[in-house]
């Protein structure tokens, strides 16, 4: 970059005087350099260092960051095995069959997915999916300790799995609790979080022909009268815009309430009581 006669230094070309890639100038006659003294003391900051001999006006190419390839989350899924799901379902508390069905498979560090200094060199990965036809965008990750992110470059996006549809989907949030409402038997498709998804939902039920839900909210309300799960429920209730109920288990969340006994049986019984309606 220049202005007026001087060159900002960079990191391609570094001040002839400190070596420095910031702060300094190279101009005709000489280098303006803010850190190395000279004689010629200038009244804005800074030393002047002038050449042996005027130059041209130095141009420098603008350098332009690389760019991150684009992730490709299907094939790079496709790379990570599948095998060893019994580990990570006994300990969930769940079954071997729903996480395979979400397509959870065990990832394996790569160059730019995360960083080794902060995260496991393996985790867990569940694909995320786009509403309309079912694509992968993205990948969720879980680390053995239960520390969740998501793959550099991903899109948020559904869990849902490849079982035939049903006239009623049950709505939790995270790829842990749809396995655990898969291992109760019930159609799930999960939510990428308590308050998002629920455009891409909404054309998933669409084309899965669902026509009733049950939306589940985390029993998660704060000291400060908070309730991000129901809020969040809500929310999701006047989006999708189809016939539904929102449930809150008596435990965290529907894991949870797996582990502690649950069935989709003892769901039932309590839904029955519960007015179904479209939420406005």
């Amino acid at each position: 970059m220049t202005m007026k006669g001087w060159t900002k230094v960079s990191k391609q070309h570094p001040c002839p005087i400190c070596k420095k890639s910031d702060w300094c100038m190279i101009g005709l006659k000489g280098t303006l350099c803010n850190r190395v003294e000279s004689r010629y003391r200038l009244p804005g900051g800074g030393w002047f260092h002038p050449f042996e001999a005027p130059r041209q006006l130095e141009t420098f190419p603008v350098h332009r960051e690389r760019l991150k390839p684009t992730l490709n989350p299907a094939e790079l899924l496709a790379s990570w095995p599948t095998d060893g799901l019994q580990a990570l379902a006994t300990s969930l508390g769940v079954s071997e069959h729903s996480l395979a069905s979400l397509g959870a498979s065990r990832a394996f560090w790569r160059a730019g997915l995360w960083s080794l200094a902060h995260w496991p060199s393996s985790a867990w990965a569940f694909p995320m999916r786009d509403g309309g036809n079912g694509d992968v965008v993205g990948i969720r990750l879980r680390s053995d300790d239960g520390r969740k992110w998501a793959v550099a470059g991903s899109r948020a996006g559904l869990f849902i799995p490849s079982l035939t549809p049903q006239h009623t989907a049950f709505l939790p949030e995270g790829p842990t609790s749809t396995a655990a409402a898969l291992t109760l038997g019930l159609y799930a498709i999960g939510r990428p979080s308590c308050s998002s998804g629920g455009s891409e939902i909404k054309i998933a039920l669409r084309r899965l022909g669902v026509r009733a839900a049950v939306i589940v909210a985390d029993n998660d309300d704060k000291p400060n009268g908070l309730r991000p799960g129901f809020d969040g429920a809500v929310k999701l209730a006047r989006e999708i815009g189809i016939k539904c109920v929102i449930w809150t288990p008596p435990t965290k969340d529907l894991r949870d309430f797996l582990i502690a006994g649950g069935t989709a049986q003892m769901i039932n019984d309590q839904l029955k009581n519960f007015v179904w309606k479209v939420y406005r």
